[in-house]
């Protein structure tokens, strides 16, 4: 019965603490079909912000396959807010081969390469309200062969 107890606290305790730890405001993922990622298909991602005073992190995750083809990933990213107060563009890249275009993280035992980007650090909204991000790639290729899903989170920034 003790040792019940001792594992159920246990148990109740690193579930408290995992659940503590959990930064992450807002995640969509998008997933893509084989022939990879539309350059005229931006993605949305729509989420409310309850607390200006608080700040966050924007963050973007990309998993490739071999068929990736670029040293880097361009990305191109609007935000508007519905009041209009807010409506700004911006550009970032990902880092994705070395100059001897290997990929530079490892795959995982799918042969997936999994990147991520925080490509907003710190950031503070200016008002309390919905926000949409719209993010698409800047490479010339119609369609972008190799990205098998984006990942879009926001999460709260350490103070």
């Amino acid at each position: 019965m003790k040792r019940k107890i001792t594992f159920f606290l246990l148990t109740i305790t690193l579930f408290g603490f995992v659940s503590c730890t959990n930064s992450t405001y807002f995640e969509k993922e998008v997933v893509f079909t084989k022939k990879g990622w539309n350059r005229f298909r931006p993605e949305e991602f729509q989420f409310e912000i309850k607390n200006a005073d608080k700040r966050y992190n924007i963050n973007l995750e990309v998993k490739l396959n071999d068929s990736f083809q670029h040293l880097s990933l361009p990305m191109y990213y609007s935000i508007d807010d519905n009041s209009g107060a807010e409506n700004r563009t911006g550009r970032f890249s990902i880092r994705i081969k070395d100059l001897e275009e290997k990929f530079m993280n490892p795959a995982d035992k799918n042969g997936i390469y999994t990147f991520e980007q925080n490509f907003q650090p710190n950031k503070k909204f200016n008002a309390a309200g919905t926000y949409k991000y719209t993010l698409e790639h800047g490479t010339s290729n119609y369609d972008l062969e190799g990205v098998v899903s984006i990942r879009f989170f926001v999460t709260l920034a350490k103070k």
